[in-house]
């Protein structure tokens, strides 16, 4: 079974032709380069670029989560976080010469303590798309992901019904 998990957030990619957790494929890493959580390989051949951020998880603390809750810190997550892992780890595919035909980022969010209005989700998701074409002073000539999105927990279960998610707290139960 293809269960991967980020923190409290599991994933059951049973029904994918492969899923891997990017970040851990190898022991040796490029300097600088962080790379996204998961790449899954769906049935009809297209990839998914998973990073997952879970600042609803257990673990986390009240001031912390004051501080996600400020308006600047989710477009500082898409702007120097989210947007450079989906870049670095496309790099590292490309590279290796085993970039997918078509491959989509997909940023997940636990986001059921942050109170994320969907308009602020649909901002975000503008930012992304933006900067996932553009981050220098003219747009990218050569494309690497086809589309970006960014979803909340519930979110992903609608639009990926095929691998569901669950939040298993840190004993165990879902």
């Amino acid at each position: 079974m293809s269960v991967l998990t980020e923190d409290e957030l599991h994933f059951d990619f049973t029904s994918a032709r492969s899923a891997v957790r990017f970040e851990d494929m190898s022991t040796r890493k490029p300097a600088r380069m962080q790379l996204v959580d998961f790449m899954v390989t769906t049935p009809g051949g297209d990839c998914l670029l998973i990073e997952v951020g879970d600042p609803s998880a257990t673990a986390v603390r009240p001031d912390e989560l004051v501080r996600m809750q400020a308006s600047d810190y989710m477009t500082n997550q898409v702007c120097s976080e989210l947007v450079p892992k989906c870049r670095s780890s496309w790099v590292i595919l490309y590279l290796l010469r085993k970039e997918p035909p078509t491959a989509r980022f997909v940023a997940v969010v636990g986001a059921e303590k942050l109170n994320l209005d969907p308009r602020r989700v649909l901002t975000l998701n503008e930012l992304l798309k933006k900067r996932l074409k553009q981050e220098w002073d003219e747009p990218w000539q050569r494309p690497y992901v086809h589309s970006g999105v960014l979803l909340t927990t519930e979110m992903w279960n609608e639009e990926f019904p095929e691998y569901p998610l669950r939040r298993v707290s840190p004993g165990g139960q879902a």
